[in-house]
């Protein structure tokens, strides 16, 4: 009986834990999938055919060179006119919108419940992934043209006056900058 027992009991945490998982790998959280921009999600399933489920007109201007982040329910992404909107996953409906002083050229990166996002007013921004409230802002002095990196706590970027930053990911305080001396149009790996 004991060994009936555990068997169901460890049938039943697999078939609980295969949802979250399932969840965690179909998420692509920032630019280029992970910190290490790799590009791929090998956990995650493409089912094809491909279909067209939804399309959604996130301003009256292109994306750019963005590229939309998802995280859990929500989809991310930001436009040359300065919007920033999450859209729900399975419907493209419209959850909230932010707009930036400056276009957003990249993707932004989505770490804790919290959406991280470079614009072109030279602004690093925080914003809750659920609600699109303002947390914090670092104002840079320049042009952001990348997608911010969230590893370790901190939040790492650059911007088009040379300058390389380390953030604390929680407060936006400034942890160490590095003049590399030249504009910072690729994204930190």
């Amino acid at each position: 009986v004991r060994r009936v027992n555990a068997r169901i009991l460890l049938v039943g945490i697999l078939v609980g834990l295969v949802p979250s998982l399932w969840a965690a790998h179909t998420d692509w959280p920032t630019f280029q999938f992970d910190s290490q921009r790799t590009g791929a999600n090998l956990l995650g399933a493409v089912r094809l055919p491909l279909e067209k489920t939804w399309t959604a007109m996130l301003s009256a201007e292109a994306l750019g060179f963005n590229s939309a982040v998802i995280s859990g329910r929500m989809v991310y992404a930001g436009s040359v006119s300065g919007d920033i909107v999450a859209l729900e996953r399975n419907t493209g409906e419209r959850l909230w919108s932010f707009k930036a002083e400056g276009s957003v050229h990249l993707a932004p990166a989505v770490k804790d419940n919290r959406l991280f996002v470079g614009s072109a007013d030279g602004f690093l921004r925080t914003l809750d992934a659920k609600t699109g409230q303002s947390l914090w802002g670092f104002n840079a002095g320049s042009n952001i043209h990348d997608s911010p990196l969230v590893f370790g706590g901190k939040v790492f970027f650059g911007s088009n006056s040379g300058l390389f930053y380390g953030l604390d990911a929680a407060s936006g305080n400034l942890v160490w900058k590095k003049d590399l001396g030249d504009y910072l149009w690729s994204s930190p790996a």
